[in-house]
């Protein structure tokens, strides 16, 4: 639930069901107080809410830290079995940066709390308790214990992320919360002080930059001088005055500020009832202090769930002058195509998308264009092109989306580069410099010629590896020694193709009637049913599986560079890749001669051939160059599907059929097979109408520059002869129903 959320009270709240009337989005609590707060319960209504449990630290640790830590440790770990059914995040302490929170006497030793030497000690004492629970329960989540800011925590940071004071509390903590809290900090977000509420504080630019909203310059000061992109849990936040009238407007207006920022995970407001009456904490009661509780919470409760804005972004120096600012995921939409071509197979794809969001994410924390841009558009950097944007990059830019590649849990240098030459180069050999343990040389799969510095990634090697069957982390791994995908652990599954259901590149009707003739694309799809029934009686019942044609790509001149395959992808029930073997039929002489041959199998004419893709993606060749637009020979169509044979217990399937027509130049086409399950109602095919017999003669037509076509690819009845060349496009569509049909 993206809402804000509550502190719940501090004891017995005098009314629960009027504390949660307001569907609050996370919880706040101290571990003794969940059962009279009826944590539990509602979290059992509601799953999706997080649950924060704070635990009190002993004031005394410093006197040992190492029994102190142990001790500690021992009793987190003793309430766990209570508390582990609502998998709460955890911290074991607080504030421990000011006096009376650590063993001061006196507002006077204050100081003492704020020195380099006490962040160390707390830094040493919060590793030995964090790693004591995580050796016992390694599933805790813990998060890092929040400071009161203002006291040296966070070194004051600038708004480059640069430590004012020249140091930071947070430099003694940061490879604990790195290896122990998943990179989690809290904060307390406050826009007041003992005094009341300072509307500055929440809403001037600059005053809230360091109050209200300071996490922003903490969460900065991680990615600039620890490498960490951290995450916030701001267990609490306040205006130290609920009595004032705009209260709840306050609270609506801090709660989308910070909730749009994906890197909040939860925010709770503190506090809804204080039972104790604490002087410190009455202030904020809701409960005590609001003037109008019962509209305070109507209007919360109102209020919709708060989007997330896109995350980072990316300044790129375009080729005139100009700077664009985008989004990162929208920058890499741009940027894969026009660094690998979108048509090869996925793990390729998702290996450079990869790559490619890590070398950006480097830039911007190192702008290779400072102080102007972080990267520029040209391969100087990364190529960036729009135009070549395309769904099957999209798709690998959107399941990877937010990983990097990491050294040491620190962005590791993302290199790539066309064709390494059979064997990759140190960054040293490559660039000069002291050698990186992530940059070795490894040996590639693809010999060469070599093109580019040949550091990283070989972006042919990928492709060959992915060919083999490789999946993108092996990929990865295999050029990157030594190396962590940020989101290891938690990758995600593979997502069903662009579009999310089925999608016919519009191209694919593309075409144009010249004198008779036909030049450009067309492809049909022909239903299941009337595919398997070439075979036998098979009739498909409802809940059946069959392979439904989801997605199909033209791949252009232009972007099959040379390469005229067809692109096969079959992927189950869930979208993942899937071993099968996919049939191809296709003429074996000119589709004007009068001795075609056609069946529905794998004979010895050559009429259809059936491949086999252990990795669920193969390609299916075409030849290469170009057949003239005035050549003799009639260029037709070919069909493919995914290979059926009902009969021995196979799953049906869809075909597509038609591409190709006659006149036109080579392309590549890109098909996606999918499982799905036959649904009643599915529209039996139409039979066609009769065709009427056409007149015109053939008629010259000049050269289509650009055009596209695929070669000789079709399967048609020898009891039908005909010359396409005198065909309507109607016409042309409607004779291979009834050629496949018969055949």
């Amino acid at each position: 639930m993206r809402r804000p959320g509550i502190w719940v009270a501090n004891g017995r709240p005098t009314d629960a069901n009027l504390m949660y009337s307001w569907t609050p989005g996370s919880v706040t609590c101290f571990m003794d107080y969940l059962g009279p707060n009826k944590v539990r319960e509602y979290h059992a209504q509601h799953p999706d809410c997080p649950v924060i449990i704070r635990f009190q630290h002993p004031t005394n640790w410093m006197d040992d830290v190492a029994v102190s830590a142990r001790n500690h440790a021992d009793y987190v770990l003793s309430k766990w079995p209570e508390i582990m059914d609502i998998d709460p995040y955890i911290y074991f302490a607080n504030e421990t940066n000011l006096w009376y929170e650590s063993g001061g006497n006196s507002a006077g030793d204050q100081w003492m709390f704020e020195t380099p030497e006490f962040y160390s000690k707390f830094a040493d004492w919060t590793h030995q308790v964090a790693d004591r629970i995580k050796a016992q329960q390694p599933d805790i989540r813990l998060v890092t214990p929040p400071f009161a800011f203002g006291h040296h925590e966070d070194g004051a940071p600038d708004d480059n992320g640069d430590p004012k004071d020249g140091w930071a509390g947070y430099d003694y903590l940061a490879d604990t919360i790195r290896s122990h809290f998943d990179n989690i900090i809290t904060f307390h977000g406050y826009w007041g002080d003992a005094g009341g509420y300072i509307p500055s504080r929440l809403y001037d630019l600059e005053e809230s930059s360091w109050y209200a909203f300071r996490w922003r310059r903490v969460l900065k000061l991680f990615e600039k001088q620890y490498g960490i992109r951290a995450r916030v849990i701001i267990d609490e936040c306040g205006n130290m005055d609920a009595a004032v009238p705009d209260f709840t407007d306050q609270c609506i207006y801090y709660a989308e500020e910070c909730l749009q920022d994906s890197r909040v995970l939860a925010l709770t407001y503190f506090l809804w009832e204080d039972p104790t009456e604490s002087p410190g904490n009455i202030v904020n009661s809701w409960v005590q202090r609001c003037a109008d509780l019962d509209g305070h919470v109507s209007r919360l409760a109102e209020m919709p769930p708060v989007e997330v804005e896109p995350g980072l972004t990316i300044r790129v120096l375009m080729p005139d002058g100009t700077v664009l600012v985008l989004p990162l995921e929208d920058y890499l939409r741009a940027v894969v195509p026009a660094e690998m071509p979108a048509r090869w197979l996925m793990e390729a794809l998702k290996a450079q998308a990869v790559a490619a969001r890590t070398y950006a994410m480097v830039a911007i924390d190192h702008p290779r264009h400072d102080p102007e841009a972080d990267i520029c558009s040209t391969s100087h950097c990364q190529n960036y092109n729009p135009a070549r944007i395309r769904d099957m990059s999209d798709a690998a830019v959107r399941v990877t989306s937010g990983q990097v590649i990491t050294y040491q849990d620190q962005l590791a240098n993302a290199y790539y580069s066309a064709n390494c030459g059979g064997q990759t180069l140190g960054n040293e050999t490559g660039f000069g410099g002291p050698p990186l343990p992530h940059l070795r040389p490894v040996a590639c799969i693809n010999p060469g010629p070599k093109n580019g510095h040949g550091v990283g990634m070989c972006q042919w090697g990928a492709h060959d590896m992915a060919e083999a069957g490789d999946d993108y982390i092996t990929i990865l791994k295999h050029y990157y020694t030594n190396v962590q995908l940020s989101t290891e652990g938690d990758i995600p599954p593979p997502e069903p193709p662009p579009g999310g259901g089925e999608m016919i590149d519009p191209r694919l009707d593309a075409y144009t009637e010249q004198d008779g003739k036909v030049v450009g694309v067309k492809m049909e799809i022909m239903d299941t049913q009337t595919f398997i029934s070439k075979w036998n009686e098979f009739k498909l019942k409802p809940g059946d599986p069959y392979f439904k044609l989801v997605n199909a790509q033209l791949l252009d001149e232009n972007e099959a560079q040379g390469n005229t395959g067809i692109h096969i992808s079959v992927q189950d029930e869930n979208g993942g890749l899937m071993p099968a073997q996919v049939w191809h039929a296709y003429p074996t002489t000119r589709m004007s001669a009068p001795s075609w041959v056609g069946a529905f199998d794998n004979g010895d004419q050559g009429a259809g051939d059936v491949f086999s893709y252990p990795s669920g993606q193969g390609e299916i060749a075409q030849g290469s160059g170009n057949f003239a637009p005035d050549s003799p020979d009639d260029i037709g169509p070919y069909l493919v599907a995914v290979y059926t044979d009902p009969g021995s217990g196979s799953i049906a399937s869809e075909c597509a059929y038609g591409f190709g027509l006659p006149h036109n130049h080579h392309v590549a086409y890109a098909l996606t097979f999918r499982i799905e399950r036959w649904q009643e109602g599915t529209p039996e095919p139409t039979p066609p109408d009769p065709i009427p017999p056409d007149p015109v003669p053939p008629v010259p037509i000049a050269p289509v520059q650009g055009g596209a076509c695929t070669g000789s690819y079709a399967i048609l009845s020898a009891s039908i002869l005909f010359s396409l060349d005198k065909l309507t496009v109607k016409q042309y569509m409607e004779i291979m129903r009834l050629v496949i049909g018969e055949a």
